[in-house]
């Protein structure tokens, strides 16, 4: 799969950095080849389409947290969270069909708005949910969920 995204990275931002480079583990270890970003910025996009690029394969779909959620046609294999927390669940729900186990989800900037974030929180940390998930100290706090089942 052609890798279509430009690289805009922002590295003068120390948090856009930390969560930026997180991301970009992430897409080279696990080999993911389709990234959904939404509402998380150009930032944070760059750095996922660098990896995708070093991996030589792979495409990343970018969409605005206010205006839905762009389903990309076969599986989901990371799902990049940001913007308004309150939009996390019903974006993750849009997505989960396209998740198989061992998708991963980051969400950013949850421990700012932890009472917005509530209904994502208590979904992916509900046993039996089929998340394993744990919050991250990049950026001042991220969740990080991967799909189990």
């Amino acid at each position: 799969m052609p890798n279509t995204a430009s690289v805009v990275r922002t590295t003068d931002d120390p948090l856009v950095s930390a969560a930026g480079t997180l991301l970009r583990q992430l897409v080279i270890a696990t080999g993911a080849e389709s990234v959904v970003v939404c509402g998380a910025g150009a930032g944070l996009v760059g750095f996922v389409a660098e990896a995708l690029r070093e991996n030589g394969r792979g495409r990343v779909v970018e969409c605005e947290g206010g205006s839905g959620v762009a389903v990309p046609p076969g599986p989901v294999d990371l799902l990049v969270l940001g913007g308004a927390p309150e939009r996390f669940l019903p974006m993750l729900r849009v997505m989960e069909p396209r998740m198989l186990p061992g998708a991963v989800v980051v969400a950013c900037g949850v421990p700012e708005a932890p009472e917005r974030a509530a209904g994502f929180l208590a979904y992916v940390r509900a046993s039996g949910s089929g998340y394993v998930s744990q919050p991250l100290a990049p950026d001042g706090g991220l969740e990080m969920a991967v799909r189990s089942a």
